[in-house]
């Protein structure tokens, strides 16, 4: 991997079952140090501003950037 390689969290979702009991807190800190074994520099993901649940746990492993992300739907060429 390069100088500047960074590794991002598609999606991360967790059984409702084992919600709350640390999954994923565990996973999050697994993928941390799988990219940083090769040669990520960075971790990133999005997440909704209005997931207060997910926001708490990624406020206690990450720093908010302050960014809100922008989509566009654009028409596929048929």
């Amino acid at each position: 991997m390069g100088l500047n390689c960074r590794c991002y969290l598609q999606d991360l979702f967790v059984d409702k079952e084992t919600r709350r009991k640390g999954v994923a807190l565990a996973l999050i800190e697994w993928l941390a140090q799988d990219a940083e074994r090769n040669g990520a520099t960075r971790l990133h993901w999005h997440t909704p501003q209005d997931n207060v649940t997910a926001r708490a746990l990624y406020d206690k492993v990450a720093q908010y950037k302050g960014y809100i992300a922008y989509s566009r739907r654009l028409n596929a060429a048929t």
